[in-house]
């Protein structure tokens, strides 16, 4: 059975440029993932999710019928969900594991109890914040100048795609997958607000 959600974990560390970013989930994948790949009519990988008897599935379908998402890297991943739940829902007093109403299958009319936590670090009570911010780039030039496997190519930070899309995005729009270009299409005509400017293209 379902215990603990994806519970995600994001952070920002501040440099002498862009930000370094990270957002993801502490399950194998994402559910809006599984259920994008349930949209599409597409299998996902065996190691995603567990059906509702506990066995891993390929079928999107096993976790939307009450299957669960498995955890990354297995009792490690558990681990820092668990750490996120203790943060997130028994300290803020959020529901925790399976009271929390699912957001992807269930009643989109209802409050899902979701919780979430925010811890900021004051870099400077501890050092200058422009010392921080050239080791923090000096870390970064380290890491991708590392040694590669031949063939690899550039190593990247967390969020250094995104922000190379966000300026892709910006200059020729947000390509929306097929599933979410239907839900936005099906709100506009509900809200009678017209849809414009999207691509689709994937």
């Amino acid at each position: 059975g379902r215990v603990t959600g994806s519970n995600p974990l994001a952070y920002a560390v501040p440099t002498g440029g862009k930000p370094i970013l990270l957002d993801m989930a502490t399950s194998t994948a994402a559910g809006g993932k599984v259920a994008a790949a349930h949209a599409a009519g597409l299998p996902i990988p065996a190691d995603w999710v567990v059906d509702r008897d506990g066995e891993p599935s390929t079928d999107p379908a096993a976790f939307l019928e009450g299957g669960a998402l498995r955890p990354m890297a297995g009792h490690k991943g558990f681990g820092v969900a668990l750490l996120i739940e203790t943060l997130s829902a028994v300290l803020t007093g959020a529901l925790t594991t399976r009271q929390v109403v699912p957001w992807i299958v269930g009643d989109p009319t209802l409050p899902t109890g979701h919780g979430a936590a925010f811890l900021a670090f004051d870099v400077a009570a501890l050092t200058p914040i422009e010392v921080f911010k050239r080791r923090v780039d000096a870390l970064a030039q380290e890491i991708r100048e590392a040694p590669k496997a031949r063939g690899a190519g550039r190593i990247y930070l967390p969020g250094e795609m995104e922000w190379e899309r966000r300026e892709t995005a910006l200059r020729e729009g947000i390509v929306l997958p097929p599933d979410v270009a239907a839900s936005v299409s099906a709100l506009s005509e509900e809200l009678g607000v017209p849809m414009t400017g999207f691509r689709t293209d994937v």
